[in-house]
């Protein structure tokens, strides 16, 4: 269940880029002013709806990523029902080791909600190492949850990925855990920010 509303997510990001891609181009078109109310000249109409039907595909794909963040998150409920030491210990093993993406960001996500001194060490050494986006998403997600101070190097490190998805959320992490350590890379990042990454911040 899991596997399957990850890669929804994923097709779901990659058609909101598309249509993120589409408003940034036509997003230039003139408005005139002189007129009341301000009117869009006719040369300038093509364009203008082209990024009016642009920007309703990418809030109806952000409404539908939502509903199936909703599902994932009743997934990982059922994850998060590891208690004992030795079943987060079986988990935190399966996490390191399976080969499918999907399961590793779901296991990420779980261990956001578990209290286990080992939890934090597996989650930084796996994002340094991941090369699927969405688990290290996942695993930012899950430090960001457990307001783990030690992830802040790791974490702006990520501020460096070439996805803007990552780049999102490693700022949303960043922010939320409050560091002072972390203000200088913001701010770095945040002065760079142009195109998906400026619309989404």
């Amino acid at each position: 269940g899991y596997a399957i509303c990850a890669q929804q997510i994923k097709i779901l990001w990659q058609e909101k880029q598309k249509n993120l891609q589409e408003v940034e181009k036509n997003s230039d078109f003139k408005v005139d002013t002189t007129t009341n109310p301000p009117t869009i000249p006719s040369g300038e109409v093509q364009k203008y709806e082209k990024y009016e039907k642009a920007l309703a595909a990418a809030q109806a794909t952000e409404k539908r990523i939502l509903r199936v963040e909703g599902v994932k998150r009743t997934l990982i409920k059922s994850l998060s029902g590891f208690k004992n030491d030795a079943a987060i210990k079986e988990l935190l093993s399966k996490f390191k080791s399976d080969s499918q993406w999907p399961r590793r960001a779901g296991m990420a996500e779980a261990l956001g909600t578990l209290s286990h001194p080992e939890i934090d060490a597996a989650l930084l050494e796996q994002l340094k190492k991941d090369s699927e986006p969405q688990v290290k998403i996942a695993i930012m997600d899950a430090l960001k949850a457990r307001k783990s101070s030690p992830a802040v190097p790791a974490i702006c490190d990520q501020l460096k990925n070439e996805l803007w998805q990552v780049k999102v959320t490693a700022i949303s992490a960043l922010q939320a855990l409050g560091s002072k350590e972390a203000v200088e890379p913001l701010i770095a990042s945040l002065e760079k920010a142009d195109g998906r990454l400026k619309l989404e911040i």
